[in-house]
């Protein structure tokens, strides 16, 4: 994170944030973020956002987003997210996204995205989304969503998502979600998520997220999340997440968080956060963040984080923030 809580005296915090909540008196951080909340006094924070809210005071950022909020004052920004809100000014910003916001000037956008919003010109945008909003004009994009809005008339779509709203037409999609939402006809998509909303008909899905929302009939989903939601029947889940929420009967999760919902039932999970919410009974948990909530019982946890919340018990803690 390498920033703090608001009061918390840090003036010079650097890590993964680089930024800071409003009145902690940030005024240089740097790091992923790179940004900070309106009123933290940041006025040239670089990262992966390298952005900022109306009224920071951010006029040339760089970073992930490369963009800002309406008012912000950015108007050449560049980053993963390569566009802006309406009125931020900027008019060929490109980047992971590639696309913008109705009324920004943006016609011709690339990257991630490739798409726009209605209205934004963009009629044969490519990226990582390669689908666009209703209205858009594109009809046959491709890239990381690979699907559309309804209307859109895109009907084959294929890319990280893979999936489409209902009425877009697609019924075989595929890529990082490999879901999609009710009434798409998808039946058997897989992908990043590899799960769908309920009434899909999605059974089997596997991916990133492995896991389904209640309803959806996903009784053994792998990927990133390896969790479900309550009822969904997943009970040994596994992925980026490794837990679950309460009452989805998974006791032994592991992946990049490693930790559970009070009540989950898990007491050993490891992964990226390596933590647990109060009352989960993880006590020894490592990873990421390697801190607890309040009442988690850590006190000996290191990590990306390495910090605890008041009350965590944590008096040694070592990491990118190491407090």
């Amino acid at each position: 994170m390498g920033c703090s809580e608001p009061g918390s005296g840090v003036t010079g915090g650097r890590g993964e944030k680089g930024c800071s909540e409003p009145g902690s008196g940030v005024t240089g951080g740097r790091g992923e973020m790179g940004c900070s909340e309106p009123g933290s006094g940041v006025t040239g924070g670089r990262g992966e956002m390298g952005c900022s809210e109306p009224g920071s005071g951010v006029t040339g950022g760089r970073g992930e987003k490369g963009c800002s909020e309406p008012g912000s004052g950015v108007t050449g920004g560049r980053g993963e997210m390569g566009c802006s809100e309406p009125g931020s000014g900027v008019t060929g910003g490109r980047g992971e996204m590639g696309c913008s916001e109705p009324g920004s000037g943006v016609t011709g956008g690339r990257g991630e995205k490739g798409c726009s919003e209605p209205g934004s010109g963009v009629t044969g945008g490519r990226g990582e989304m390669g689908c666009s909003e209703p209205g858009s004009g594109v009809t046959g994009g491709r890239g990381e969503k690979g699907c559309s809005e309804p209307g859109s008339g895109v009907t084959g779509g294929r890319g990280e998502m893979g999936c489409s709203e209902p009425g877009s037409g697609v019924t075989g999609g595929r890529g990082e979600k490999g879901c999609s939402e009710p009434g798409s006809g998808v039946t058997g998509g897989r992908g990043e998520m590899g799960c769908s909303e309920p009434g899909s008909g999605v059974t089997g899905g596997r991916g990133e997220m492995g896991c389904s929302e209640p309803g959806s009939g996903v009784t053994g989903g792998r990927g990133e999340k390896g969790c479900s939601e309550p009822g969904s029947g997943v009970t040994g889940g596994r992925g980026e997440m490794g837990c679950s929420e309460p009452g989805s009967g998974v006791t032994g999760g592991r992946g990049e968080k490693g930790c559970s919902e009070p009540g989950s039932g898990v007491t050993g999970g490891r992964g990226e956060k390596g933590c647990s919410e109060p009352g989960s009974g993880v006590t020894g948990g490592r990873g990421e963040m390697g801190c607890s909530e309040p009442g988690s019982g850590v006190t000996g946890r290191r990590g990306e984080k390495g910090c605890s919340e008041p009350g965590s018990g944590v008096t040694g803690g070592r990491g990118e923030k190491g407090y």
